[in-house]
């Protein structure tokens, strides 16, 4: 399998955090847990939601940051600016 470049990974991870964020929203870590249950309730049960919260709510929008700046520098540099 050939491997992507790094381009398309840092643009999967931008929408995947996009797509995490609108459906989030503002909602709250109760709402989040029972939601989150309902969805996720096959398999699941062992995954912590106070984890997947503390992942979702303070670092997505950090990890969103960076990877919107490496993908704007690694298009910079295969532009030639």
């Amino acid at each position: 399998m050939a491997a992507r470049s790094l381009i398309p990974r840092l643009t999967d991870i931008i929408e995947a955090i996009e797509r995490i964020n609108d459906a989030l929203g503002d909602m709250p870590l109760d709402a989040f847990e029972t939601d989150w249950r309902n969805v996720l309730r096959h398999n699941y049960e062992s995954i912590a939601a106070p984890v997947v919260w503390k992942l979702a709510q303070p670092d997505l929008p950090l990890l969103e940051k960076v990877c919107r700046e490496e993908l704007k520098a690694k298009e910079e540099r295969e532009r030639g600016d």
